[in-house]
């Protein structure tokens, strides 16, 4: 952002850039907590969607399992 800065005071470029590197530069830091979580609710979805995570056999009904011989 400083580069930006510095171009922008030496009339080498528009505020707009100025504007566009704050922007990068405050989203990064979301954009990377995202990308670190998003292996975890990947491997949550693969295992829900290969079926785990409940039990065929058992059906819960008002509250109390019954299970299916």
């Amino acid at each position: 952002m400083a580069r930006a800065q510095e171009r922008y005071r030496k009339g080498l470029t528009s505020f707009l850039d100025v504007l566009t590197a704050q922007n990068f530069l405050y989203a990064a830091p979301s954009n990377l907590s995202q990308a670190e979580g998003n292996p975890l609710t990947d491997r949550i979805s693969l295992y829900k969607a290969l079926g785990g995570g409940w039990d065929a056999t058992e059906i819960r009904c008002h509250g109390h399992p019954k299970i299916i011989p």
